[in-house]
């Protein structure tokens, strides 16, 4: 299988199974798609791991510079008639994702970092797109920990993807209480009716607090 580099278009032949490397002729790496070869690039971060902390820490305040770690996720950089749009290469990602657009001073490649999870034809498909003039993949760097509950941009320090905050859930010893409680006075009481609403109440009042607080 031959392909053609996008940045000095020297022909290269390749297994079919293989999606990354590097032209021998002018040392850009690539990756080859069934739609087309691309450049990788790696934009550089701007974000201090002290900055990303101090953000950080507004979620988390006993947060530690060893709990954040830099990892850089691929997006797919499409250009047709002017219009550029990215679309993330990496799947399970929440829907933020999805807008946001990566910026910051781009270089090329030379880490071994792991080729994008959908393939272009894939991305091209999300950006509504049959082609595309220009096409390159950018690894885009964010601050993470290591549960992955935040993701801060590395360049303009935007929170991407915010922590999710745990309903708190009633205290179960509290509950047992208070349907022990309603039990001995719908026994004490001898209107029969009341004997039944009253544990029916006293049922809502977990969900009440719930709701509440």
């Amino acid at each position: 299988m031959k392909i053609r580099c996008p940045s000095c278009d020297a022909e290269i032949a390749i297994e079919a199974d293989q999606r990354v490397l590097t032209c021998p002729y002018c040392g850009t790496p690539i990756i080859a798609e069934k739609s087309g070869t691309l450049i990788l690039e790696r934009i550089i971060p701007d974000l201090s791991r002290e900055a990303a902390l101090d953000i950080y820490r507004g979620f988390f305040p006993d947060g530690k510079i060893g709990d954040l770690r830099l990892e850089y996720i691929p997006y797919y950089r499409l250009e047709n008639n002017s219009d550029v749009v990215f679309i993330p290469g990496k799947m399970g990602l929440p829907p933020s994702f999805k807008y946001h657009k990566p910026q910051g001073d781009r270089v090329t490649l030379t880490e071994n970092f792991p080729a994008p999870e959908i393939s272009l034809t894939k991305a091209l498909e999300l950006a509504k797109l049959e082609k595309a003039e220009n096409a390159s993949v950018i690894y885009t760097p964010f601050y993470t920990d290591s549960r992955k509950r935040i993701y801060i941009d590395g360049i303009t320090g935007r929170v991407v993807k915010e922590p999710v905050v745990e309903e708190k859930s009633p205290n179960s010893s509290h509950i047992l209480i208070i349907y022990l409680v309603a039990g001995i006075l719908a026994l004490a009481i001898p209107v029969t009716w009341l004997r039944i609403v009253l544990p029916l109440g006293v049922s809502f009042i977990p969900l009440l607090r719930r709701k509440l607080g």
